[in-house]
């Protein structure tokens, strides 16, 4: 999905198995992506969360319509998150794509869980 999503801005890219090739100016970049580098943190977050936010006493189709947006925006985030990673090592190499991975995609999994639950509280529930 990664691939595709790199293809759709124009970024040449191929993946076979784990690995991660983008073709950038200076030339291509391998990428290992781990078990860990998915988002499985950002979804144990996203569950915990789900937890404390959904025991109350709401309809259940308010709480089902919760949990599928939360679930299908967390893994759109983490799709973007590691697209991004990709994006910065091909173009700005492999130090600003290690800081973006470890820092940047924490920011962008927390940014994304208080915007999923203000607009879950406003709209859904």
């Amino acid at each position: 999905m990664v691939v595709a999503l790199l293809r759709a801005i124009g970024v040449q890219a191929t993946a076979a198995g784990s690995q991660l090739v983008v073709l950038g100016p200076g030339g291509p970049t391998s990428l290992f992506s781990s078990w860990n580098c998915i988002g499985w943190q950002s979804l144990v977050l996203l569950g915990l969360s789900m937890y404390v936010g959904l025991r109350s006493q709401s309809l259940r189709e308010a709480q089902a319509q919760v949990v599928l947006v939360g679930i299908l925006g967390t893994v759109l985030v983490n799709l973007l998150r590691v697209t991004i990673v990709c994006l910065l090592a091909a173009t700005a190499g492999r130090w600003p794509a290690v800081i973006f991975h470890d820092y940047g995609g924490t920011l962008m999994t927390i940014t994304w869980l208080f915007a999923y639950w203000t607009g879950a509280q406003r709209w859904l529930l």
